[in-house]
């Protein structure tokens, strides 16, 4: 889902209101801001340090559930172009879930 539009016309809000209804129904997503991941250096490390910020619970168990979400807030003002996004995937086994550029 891709939520656009001008800055200061709500689309923080309907992010978090997205986390708060997922929260509801069992699924944690995490919100990661766009700065942030411009000056991160390991995207993983930055969303389990964001994961760790948001919630109290265990990463290494949400990184295995077939349903997660991250909101990137911030996005089109904050990364370069040349930023490759790394999508999440879960494998169909029951090893480690991947990183994949």
């Amino acid at each position: 889902m891709i939520i656009k539009g001008h800055e200061l016309s709500g689309k923080t809000s309907i992010s978090k209101m997205i986390m708060i209804d997922s929260n509801k129904i069992g699924i944690f997503p995490i919100i990661l801001d766009g700065d942030l991941i411009k000056k991160s250096l390991n995207f993983e490390e930055f969303i389990k340090d964001t994961f760790s910020h948001q919630y109290n619970g265990d990463y290494d168990i949400w990184i295995k559930q077939i349903n997660r979400i991250l909101i990137v807030d911030n996005y089109n003002h904050k990364i370069s172009s040349n930023f490759r996004f790394i999508r999440l995937k879960r494998t169909w086994t029951h090893e480690e879930p991947e990183f994949l550029v």
